[in-house]
């Protein structure tokens, strides 16, 4: 069972961000309005931004801690985002546009230590292989991401943040993009999904009915803190 604890306060203008939540695998649903510093969260945890203090423990591995008496100062810890053992969907998606789906997808893999192993290349290739039929992108391999639909782009950006077996899944509005018809056969497989792997993951979302669907556990933000 994987454990997430996080303690985040980053200064924001107009309010300060100053977050306390822990849980145990499953879905964490983080819902708000615009503006609420959801999004500053998830940069936060995943090592994109730092907090001016607090900690951040995933799994038990602690990868931020700054006392608030050394705000300002160097962090005691602070984990470069590639070291945290992370999966980021951001709400674009974020591919890259002149890499084909698969290169897309190994991108996070073909950058790990392990990769230079030939068996435990082999393994990680296989995994990718087994992920990419999972959300039934295997036959868009060498497709570019501008030639493919919305809901495609979603699953090659899963896929690509799952490729790596990450300890905790961010997701950043991963559904606000789709339309309708699509988004209904996402909220399907990301069910799914959900089942089959048990990731925990930090799910943030406008959609009321998108947090009842998936959040085991649910908060709701508004400038900076929990109400």
């Amino acid at each position: 069972m994987s454990k997430i604890d996080f303690h985040i306060i980053k200064k924001l203008d107009p309010f300060t961000l100053d977050v306390r939540c822990g849980f145990d695998n499953g879905v964490l649903v983080v819902r708000g309005e615009s503006g609420a510093g959801k999004t500053t969260l998830l940069h936060c945890i995943a090592g994109l931004r730092a907090p001016e203090s607090g900690v951040i423990e995933i799994d038990g591995d602690v990868v931020f801690k700054r006392d608030a008496e050394s705000a300002g100062k160097a962090a005691q810890i602070d984990k470069p985002a590639r070291a945290r053992g992370l999966g980021y969907l951001f709400q674009s998606y974020a591919l890259f546009p002149n890499m084909t789906v698969e290169q897309n997808v190994l991108y996070g893999i073909r950058n790990k230590p392990e990769y230079k192993n030939r068996a435990l290349r082999k393994e990680m290739l296989d995994y990718a292989d087994y992920i990419m039929e999972i959300f039934g992108i295997a036959g868009l391999r060498k497709k570019l991401p501008a030639t493919i639909s919305g809901g495609e782009k979603q699953r090659a950006a899963l896929s690509r943040a799952i490729v790596t077996k990450p300890k905790l899944l961010l997701l950043d509005e991963p559904f606000s993009a789709l339309d309708e018809e699509t988004k209904a056969i996402i909220y399907s497989e990301f069910g799914q999904f959900k089942e089959r792997f048990q990731i925990p993951t930090i799910l943030i979302t406008h959609n009321d009915a998108e947090g009842r669907m998936f959040g085991d556990h649910r908060i709701h933000m508004k400038a900076g803190v929990i109400v």
